[in-house]
């Protein structure tokens, strides 16, 4: 277990803005302050074959294929931790009371017909490793 709080993530040097050109859950297009999650997660050596289990502070969990998260080539989808500013908070969803912070789960690149909408959690308290189910 390794916890990383806001202000760590924000001062990574790997930290960049991240244009989202569709976003799922905000219904437009969004620019959020991220690191790569390939990066954040590669020190952990996850097993072949497991998922990343994303847990949002409700409790919803979406499992996301390691393959998946773990892909840094431009050519397919690539996953990034966008990280709410605490004096810059987002904008509330559509509907709801609060944003899709305090963490979510962006992507970039050729994510059509390749990422479903549950693999853009939001709202995120923590990220597992777990058996693929």
């Amino acid at each position: 277990t390794r916890p990383f709080s806001r202000d760590a993530l924000l001062a990574r040097p790997d930290l960049t803005d991240v244009d989202i050109p569709a976003d799922i859950a905000y219904g437009k297009p969004m620019r959020f302050r991220a690191v790569p999650l390939a990066a954040l997660l590669a020190p952990f050596r996850a097993p072949e074959g497991s998922v990343i289990e994303s847990v949002a502070v409700d409790g919803f969990a979406a499992h996301l294929p390691l393959d998946l998260v773990m892909n840094t080539h431009p050519a397919k989808p690539i996953a990034w931790l966008a990280i709410e500013p605490a004096g810059a908070p987002w904008p509330p969803l559509p509907g709801k009371p609060s944003s899709a912070g305090p963490f979510y789960v962006v992507w970039t690149g050729p994510i059509a017909n390749t990422i479903s909408s549950e693999q853009w959690p939001y709202q995120l308290a923590r990220l597992e490793s777990q058996l693929s189910p």
